[in-house]
């Protein structure tokens, strides 16, 4: 069902007692998987994508000592005019020149083209330095350790800025007007710069990079929620990792650039764990400094809503924000019968002394309610929060609400004591998004009821007409959860689409969800050929090997001994332009892993020879 993820295994025969990554080239467009230089063997398609947690997401939890994420080096990361460097962090301890996020080159502590990082009493800092000129930008505010906390540094013209929780810290005018770029850099997370010793302490989620300065607005009109296509600069998103995975080391790049990370001398086991981030599909937020008779909600399509108000103790902001699947906990309080499968909702509350706000969770609309007087409403802390527990209230069956006063920011999500509430799950995902040129519709179902088919429309507008364009049977009745996907083809680049999508039932009921839109980017093509770096580099047991072409022409990419021996030919035939990247498993022609050491890899194009670079094995 999910075209992206598919993979290539091979063995030699069948008396091979297991199979192997290809390291295939996948084509969305053409529909293939393509491995070159081949000898006779068998395959077979396979999936070797690591699965992504749904619900509350994860985060990284660094220890301080020697955790970090490896990003490699990418030209996209290049930024030196404006840029945004943004990130959730919840700090164990305030190491100085701990980094959260650096862009740098090798040395202790020094060379970074930007950098966020935790400093000593208890600060956060935006910096940059190179050739050992700093320009450095501390918070303010002293801030306190086991707290989650979202960072943003901004530049821009030569102004710095630093944000907190989406307000304004601090601003300063560096001696610099752009950023310098280091000319051996790499990307890292965690970590103040390679060869250094300044590990961060604590979690981090959510980390973003762009290539223009976000404004305030911006700023808090996107923290609390996960970036998508409908992002005002969504095309200057040059990095973006959620640290969403479930198990692995790799730590996937949602921006358009593929800097796919790494995580080093980390245990996915232990150092993947539940976020406590406030970060939901959903978000609205109000920053004021008068509360009086102040009301901030949020709604879904369905009809039902959340609403905070009555705010005390001058805070500088309230954010709600919405998770639209079910919580990563879905045991219920004692007594209860089950918790709301579809969707649940947080509040997040900025500054103040001790502020507190009455929440009032309107039910009225959502599907699955036979006896209203039956509902509940519970909450937790944030994610990470291993229990719900009852907050004691009762709905009001007037008015079609349960509310709750004197609280100070937590989730919340509905509940009910009686099994006559079946509180059916229905969709808990629907998103397109653009993929190389083609669009992956994706949606989640929690179980299915009778459900026949899935009618799948598109519009180039969003109040547009709709054609159908699909039709894909549903499974009737199922109690699991289970994720339909359709890869759309007939796109143009640089055109925008939306997509609805319908839900019948053996009866002939139909429910309508959506719209949900995307923009097709166009394709970027570079201005040269040439290769980068390979990453990870030393690399054991595979690298990322990434390469250009300005225009079409034969292709060759191949790895060479230093005695210039062949080992393998990765890449040999026509390709189109763009940005390419081929995964080297490490093996030679044979299938056989090379040896420790370095090797030379090859770029030619049309038959000339247009760039080598070095890389080394450690086995």
């Amino acid at each position: 069902s999910d075209e992206s993820s598919l993979g290539l295994a091979y063995r030699r025969n069948q008396g091979d007692d297991h199979w192997k990554d290809a390291g295939a080239t996948l084509d969305m467009g053409a529909n293939t998987l393509t491995k070159t230089g081949q000898v006779g063997t068998e395959y077979a398609l396979g999936n070797p994508a690591a699965s992504i947690e749904y619900a509350s997401g994860k985060a990284l939890d660094f220890d301080g000592t020697d955790d970090y994420i490896d990003c490699g080096a990418n030209a996209s990361l290049d930024i030196t005019d404006s840029l945004t460097v943004e990130a959730w962090v919840k700090v164990d301890n305030f190491v100085d020149v701990g980094g959260i996020v650096t862009y740098g080159g090798e040395g202790e502590g020094t060379k970074e083209t930007y950098a966020l990082a935790t400093r000593t009493s208890n600060k956060f800092a935006f910096m940059s330095n190179w050739p050992d000129d700093w320009q450095q930008l501390f918070t303010e505010s002293s801030l306190n350790e086991h707290v989650w906390y979202h960072i943003a540094g901004v530049f821009a013209s030569g102004s710095a800025k630093i944000y907190v929780n989406g307000n304004l810290d601090n601003s300063a005018n560096w001696s610099i007007s752009s950023l310098p770029l280091n000319p051996d850099r790499w990307l890292q997370i965690g970590l103040n710069a390679p060869g250094a010793s300044e590990y961060f302490d604590g979690k981090i989620d959510e980390v973003r990079i762009w290539d223009v300065a976000l404004d305030s607005t911006t700023i808090r009109d996107w923290m609390c929620k996960k970036v998508t296509s409908s992002h005002p600069q969504w095309s200057h998103l040059k990095g973006y990792w959620r640290f969403d995975e479930s198990s692995g080391t790799s730590c996937d790049d949602y921006s358009q650039n593929s800097n796919i990370g790494t995580m080093m001398n980390m245990d996915p086991a232990t150092d993947r764990v539940w976020s406590g981030a406030a970060l939901g599909d959903a978000s609205t937020d109000t920053y004021t400094t008068n509360w009086t008779d102040v009301t901030v909600s949020l709604a879904h399509s369905d009809g039902d809503s959340i609403m905070v108000n009555s705010v005390a103790n001058s805070p500088d902001g309230v954010h709600i924000y919405r998770v639209d699947e079910a919580p990563n906990v879905t045991t219920p309080p004692s007594g209860w019968e089950k918790l709301d499968p579809l969707r649940y909702w947080g509040v997040f509350v900025v500054g103040g002394s001790s502020p507190t706000y009455t929440v009032t969770y309107n039910y009225d609309g959502h599907p699955g309610i036979a006896d209203e007087s039956a509902l509940r409403l519970a909450k937790r802390a944030d994610g990470s929060a291993t229990s719900w527990t009852d907050t004691g209230v009762e709905p009001n069956t007037v008015h079609h609400t349960l509310t709750k006063s004197g609280e100070s920011g937590t989730e919340y999500i509905l509940g009910t004591t009686s099994s006559d509430n079946s509180l059916p799950v229905a969709l808990t995902s629907f998103t397109a998004t653009d993929s190389a040129g083609v669009v992956v519709v994706k949606w989640v179902v929690e179980s299915e009821v009778g459900n026949a088919w899935f009618y799948l429309f598109r519009s180039s507008s969003p109040e547009g007409q709709y054609i159908r364009i699909a039709q894909i049977p549903g499974r009737g009745s199922a109690t699991s959860r289970y994720e339909y996907c359709y890869i759309d083809r007939s796109v143009t680049p640089g055109q925008s689409y939306w997509y609805k999508l319908v839900d019948v039932s053996y009866q002939g009921e139909s429910i309508e969800h959506g719209p949900v839109g995307v923009m097709v980017l166009p394709e970027q093509v570079p201005q040269d050929a040439g290769l980068q770096q390979n990453y990870p580099n030393p690399f054991n047991p595979a690298t990322i090997i990434r390469y250009r072409l300005p225009e079409g022409g034969w292709v060759s990419l191949a790895i060479y001994n230093t005695r210039g021996q062949l080992v393998r030919t990765l890449v040999e035939g026509r390709e189109k332009p763009g940005y390419k990247s081929f995964r080297w498993d490490g093996r030679d022609s044979t299938g056989e892993y090379v040896a420790s050491g370095v090797y030379l890899y090859v770029l030619k194009v049309d038959h000339r020879l247009v760039e080598t670079r070095k890389m080394a094995v450690i086995r």
